[in-house]
């Protein structure tokens, strides 16, 4: 199917895009959670578990354009879109997810005691 083809084009693209890249991926993400909520699919949430797999195994992401810190947008995302549609359809994905930016450090540490709750429900 054409959908599928072009979900796992957008994940290997993601694999390899540079640290700057996934920062501005995730800050204009972070911006567009309302829409990514009602525009929400299942190819949606594997593509964002992508995007974010890929900003917990990246080193040394750079704050954003605006100067904004990427970890407080993956947040943003990740409660955002991830917590609320995402884990509906696969929640081992999103906890697998959650501990990699846990073990990254790649969350701001008043989001763990929530985000860890999360994924031992």
């Amino acid at each position: 199917e054409e959908r599928a083809r072009i979900v796992s084009k957008l994940k290997t693209d993601a694999r390899g895009l540079s640290a700057r890249a996934i920062s501005a991926m995730v800050c204009d993400l972070s911006g567009m959670v309302f829409q990514l909520r009602e525009l929400y699919s299942q190819e949606v949430g594997e593509v964002l578990l992508e995007i974010l797999t890929q900003a917990a195994l990246t080193q040394g992401l750079p704050l954003t354009m605006s100067s904004v810190d990427t970890c407080s947008l993956i947040r943003r995302v990740l409660e955002g879109v991830l917590l609320i549609c995402t884990a509906q359809h696969a929640p081992t994905k999103v906890a697998s997810v959650i501990e990699k930016l846990l073990r990254s450090q790649r969350l701001p540490w008043s989001a763990t005691t929530r985000l860890e709750a999360a994924m031992f429900r």
